[in-house]
């Protein structure tokens, strides 16, 4: 199952960064630049992974993790913010699974994406399917008909 990662922000040079540095760790970067495109796409490509930065223009970035969440529970998002942005956005809206400051350093991004992506496998694999039905041999037929048993 291939993890996909929408990347919302409106700076065409920081979304393609982050999105060359996603696909090189092997997951699927869906990168927009306006509020409308990213619940289109993040609804339609139905993605595990929500990156939004602090920049998207009105209604902004909490209308839109707030939009996310209502179509896709279980979606994780992280939010980029401006450095003198720290603190204000956690106190009011808790719609954010992780904050980080910009700048970042990359690597710290993909560890969190790598950590949420393997919880989304390890779902996955836990999911139990009933077992097959005994096959009962022919002359074992009459097991099936407890009535005769």
């Amino acid at each position: 199952m291939e993890v996909k990662v929408l990347i919302a922000t409106p700076e065409r040079n920081f979304g393609e960064q982050i999105s060359q540095a996603i696909r090189e760790a092997g997951y699927d970067p869906l990168f927009v630049q306006s509020i409308a495109e990213a619940a289109l796409v993040a609804q339609d490509e139905n993605c595990s992974i929500a990156i939004l930065d602090y920049n998207l223009p009105d209604p902004g970035t909490s209308y839109l993790a707030t939009e996310l969440r209502s179509h896709i529970q279980d979606l994780r998002i992280a939010f980029i913010q401006k450095n003198d942005y720290a603190g204000k956005q956690v106190e009011i809206n808790r719609t954010f699974d992780i904050d980080l400051p910009q700048p970042f350093f990359l690597p710290d991004l993909l560890e969190v994406i790598n950590l949420w992506a393997s919880e989304k496998k390890t779902d996955f694999e836990n999911v139990k399917t009933p077992p097959e039905p005994a096959i009962i041999p022919a002359e074992l037929a009459w097991l099936k008909d407890v009535n005769r048993a």
